[in-house]
């Protein structure tokens, strides 16, 4: 939407997998299109693949999931299904956005969340454990799969071989 403005032709609005008029910041995350909804999904079962589950808090997983599921749906986040432990960390990602996760913006209570956890259980610290570095395996996870799908939707917006390109060039024109 933004570089639209330079160049009305060059730089069309429209989002080139659903046609909605106008593709912004969000849109091209929460596009419905079948294809974004399949990457969508992969991201988070790539998520819940990275999750270990006799070392990591069991409900940060389905907080994660559930909080870019509903962000994706445009519905309204079931906070009340938690334990009240998890309130605080569900309020203050809440007020961050849990589209934010997407761009690497996690509440610091994730990693307290995942430390007091393994403080409990009676597990020990270890590199890959140590809460700010557990979290960076998520966000790198997140980061690379937001990497994916912005090469995906350009290759759908300019083409992926000169043939597809010119093609799009072309509908650009007319």
């Amino acid at each position: 939407k933004v570089i639209h403005r330079y160049n009305k032709i060059k730089y069309l609005q429209e989002c080139p997998s659903c046609d909605k008029p106008v593709e912004d910041q969000v849109h091209w995350l929460k596009c419905p299109d079948p294809t974004r909804k399949q990457w969508q999904a992969t991201l988070r079962a790539a998520l819940q693949k990275q999750w270990h589950p006799t070392s990591d808090a069991p409900c940060l997983i389905d907080i994660l999931d559930d909080g870019l599921h509903h962000w994706f749906n445009d519905t309204p986040f079931p906070a009340e299904k938690y334990p009240d432990k998890y309130q605080e960390l569900i309020m203050r990602q809440g007020q961050i956005g849990w589209g934010q996760l997407l761009y690497g913006r996690f509440s610091s209570q994730w990693s307290k969340c995942q430390v007091r956890f393994r403080q409990e259980m009676g597990l020990a610290e270890s590199s890959r454990s140590h809460g700010p570095t557990w979290l960076m395996q998520f966000i790198r996870i997140i980061w690379n799969h937001v990497h994916q799908e912005w090469i995906t939707r350009n290759k759908a917006k300019n083409g992926e071989d000169s043939e597809s390109r010119t093609a799009a060039n072309l509908a650009r024109i007319k």
